[in-house]
């Protein structure tokens, strides 16, 4: 009996193999959602919890902009009025933008003029976030619940922030980072979680009337930040009001620091500061704390007013005068409103002039004007234009002018190059000047009759201009055209001032200059032809032409952007297997790289093959949009004059045709294992298990019917 249950058993399992589908042999794989697919899903329930707009203002999506084509293209479809210039700016105004993980406004790589007005930027990664970016203002928006910073600026330059309120961000309110001059003006930077304002690498920055209050760590902190101006702010209910770090020539003037957790204002490693006219108040631990390598700072007529200590000073040569100290306001004897003993900041420092009251400096002694910073300043190499800047500041708010003058010799003599002027900055061409003892000097005055005067600390250099800007000019392509087919690339020679020979390198890119592609290099003429047709099309082309001397200086030129619009075409494909001159056995994989549509359509294949070396075509399939397909060719006759093509077609029509070599079939039996030539770029895999289902599938009446008469005859046996 053991013997006819095995049997049963056995049957039933082969009426299992063969009689069920081929689908139920193989467990089907549950779909595997992508990171992208999840983390949609994810945030977008979590966004129909939270309302991150505000009903005041236009709901749309986040705004991602690079480079100055990219801003005009989006202002033409989102119809922001301006045009970027300085007088007609591109203005993106009153929209509700909230996204969770995203950047809310994102501007990279421009230098068009634009403002940002007027908007509620509500649970962003960050709600604005410029990059490399220069003139643009951000004024009045309301900036608010962002996971990281609430505006961040890094690499950006001559841009204003003026009266934004920046509440409840994750870390910092304002960031700045290795950007350079910069206003923060009049803005309210409350309750964030790190810092209301960090600038970071940054320099000749002005950050004045702002109100920082109750934010969790400092009011404001500079850190590895020289020579940036902080005029008129308040910082109240801040763990400390105001931090100085390792920032040279910082200037602190006119602020309101009161009632902060730690200290009013604390400086570290840092040297050449003026504390100017601050009132430092009701600061819990220190009104003032100078620490570690923090040297010849400038400490003068500030009120340093019930703070728990009044100053700490373990620096070096810091300089304390006629400050008004809380603590010390008596005797006055002779009634000149300075106390007659000296104030001791420690055994080997005083205020010799403390000031009896706050704020009553005596006549004579008010600052009208303070000279902080001027570029160049020395040690630079420089060349075309310079831009001279620099900082000067009215405590009285008067109006100024100023004279700009240099020096060639160190100092020697000045010649003037402009006067009378009321911006504080001037562009000056150096292209026909070379020399290393340059300086530059700036003499301000105000409408009240205060002068001060600022020089660069030590000479710079101006480079050795060996080329004629205005000769070097790129006459074809010209901005706003469009190009196909084959191109004229033209220029003006780039003269050398001193008869070298010079040599260009050709330059172009796709991307309004985010990445560049070499054309040629050595090139000793003024054109070169460039074919088009090996390029996508698209609107923001630049061309650039570097021209070197033998002796190795050089200078660019880069055109404006223009575009490229070839017919439509697609781009040439190559045959990979079969290759030609091999032998290949059943079945035969075919390869080819994907062939791309200039204008992005979707392209399909049509696979042939020849028998008789292109005199007849047979299709194998058409239709197929992968890159690879496996020929049963058992059937084929051998022959040495095979051939395989592959038809590439996109929807609009255009095609492109790849044929193969001649290579050879060898489908006859061998006794023998001959290796079999493949060389796709997919090999097969080895973990795939063998699959029987076929011969199982052709077996099966046999087996039953056999496996049926041998179980009746076992059991008419037992039974007899």
């Amino acid at each position: 009996m053991k013997q006819i249950k095995n049997l049963i058993l056995l049957l039933l399992i082969m009426l299992q193999v063969v009689l069920i589908p081929h689908t139920g042999l193989m467990e089907q794989p549950q779909r595997q959602f992508t990171d992208r697919e999840t983390s949609h899903s994810s945030n977008h329930s979590r966004l129909q919890k939270k309302d991150t707009t505000n009903a005041a203002y236009e709901p749309h999506s986040p705004i991602s902009i690079i480079g100055n084509s990219d801003f005009i293209a989006q202002a033409t479809v989102e119809n922001w009025s301006g045009n970027g210039s300085t007088k007609n700016p591109y203005i993106i105004e009153r929209l509700g933008i909230g996204s969770e993980n995203r950047i809310l406004i994102l501007i990279l790589y421009t230098d068009v003029h634009f403002r940002i007005q007027n908007c509620y930027l509500n649970q962003g990664r960050m709600g604005i976030y410029l990059f490399s970016v220069k003139n643009a203002q951000l004024s009045n928006n309301i900036v608010i619940n962002n996971n990281k910073y609430g505006i961040h600026l890094e690499d950006s330059e001559n841009n204003i922030l003026s009266n934004n309120i920046v509440i409840n961000n994750n870390e910092e309110g304002i960031y700045l980072r290795d950007s350079a001059k910069n206003i923060l003006v009049n803005n309210t930077i409350t309750r964030n979680y790190y810092r209301g304002i960090e600038v970071r690498y940054s320099e000749n920055n002005i950050v004045t009337n702002n109100t920082v209050v109750n934010n969790r760590l400092s009011g404001l902190w500079f850190i590895h930040s020289p020579n940036n101006a902080l005029i008129g702010n308040t910082f109240t209910n801040n763990l400390n009001g105001i931090m100085v770090w390792y920032s040279n020539n910082s200037f602190v003037a006119k602020n309101t620091v009161t009632n902060n957790t730690e200290d009013g204002i604390y400086v570290y490693d840092s040297s050449n500061c003026k504390v100017i006219r601050n009132h430092v108040a009701n600061n819990s631990r220190r009104g003032l704390w100078l620490l570690s390598l923090s040297e010849n700072n400038t400490i003068q007529f500030n009120n340093f007013q019930a703070n728990n200590d009044s100053v700490v000073d373990s620096g070096w040569k810091n300089i304390f005068e006629q400050n008004y100290w809380s603590d010390w306001t008596s005797p006055d004897d002779n009634g000149d409103g300075i106390v007659d003993q000296p104030y001791p900041i420690h055994e080997e420092n005083v205020d010799p002039y403390p000031l009896v009251e706050p704020n009553s400096i005596p006549p004579g002694l008010d600052p009208h004007l303070i000279a902080l910073y001027i570029t160049p300043n020395g040690g630079e190499i420089l060349q075309g234009t310079i831009d001279i800047q620099w900082g000067i500041f009215d405590l009285g708010n008067h109006e100024m002018t100023y004279t700009v003058s240099y020096s060639e010799n160190g100092g020697g003599t000045w010649t003037q190059l402009t006067t009378g002027l009321k911006v504080p900055g001037y562009s000056w061409d150096v292209t026909d000047m070379n020399g290393s003892q340059y300086l530059v000097q700036v003499n301000a005055s105000c409408t009240e009759g205060a002068r001060v005067e600022i020089t660069s600390r030590a000479p710079f250099t101006i480079y050795d201009n060996h080329f004629e800007i205005k000769a070097f000019t790129i006459l074809v392509p010209k901005g706003g055209k469009i190009y196909y087919g084959s191109v004229t690339i033209q220029w003006t020679s780039a003269v050398d001032r001193f008869s070298h020979e010079v040599s260009y390198t050709v330059s172009y890119s796709a991307d309004d200059g985010f990445s560049w592609n070499t054309l040629t290099t050595n090139l000793v003429h003024t054109t070169y032809e460039w074919d088009t047709t090996t390029v996508m099309n698209g609107s923001q082309y630049l061309i650039r032409i570097k021209a070197r001397c033998s002796e190795g200086k050089s200078r660019e030129s880069t055109s404006a952007p223009f575009t490229i619009k070839n017919p439509h075409a697609i781009q040439p494909l190559t045959l990979l297997t079969p290759e030609g001159g091999k032998t290949y056995f059943n079945p035969i994989i075919i390869h080819w790289t994907p062939a791309v549509s200039l204008f992005n359509h979707e392209v399909t294949y049509v696979i042939s093959y020849s028998a008789d070396n292109g005199n007849t075509w047979k299709t194998l399939t058409s239709n197929l949009n992968t890159t690879t397909f496996v020929w049963d060719s058992k059937t084929e006759k051998d022959s040495s004059q095979y051939l395989i093509q592959v038809n590439a077609s996109c929807e609009e029509g255009a095609w492109y045709i790849a044929t193969s070599n001649a290579f050879t079939i060898d489908n006859i039996p061998r006794t023998t294992n001959f290796p079999i030539v493949q060389t796709s770029t997919h090999p097969m895999r080895t973990d795939t298990p063998l699959n029987l289902l076929p011969l199982l599938q052709l077996l099966s009446p046999v087996v039953i019917l056999t496996f049926l008469v041998t179980l009746v005859t076992i059991i008419r046996r037992q039974q007899i």
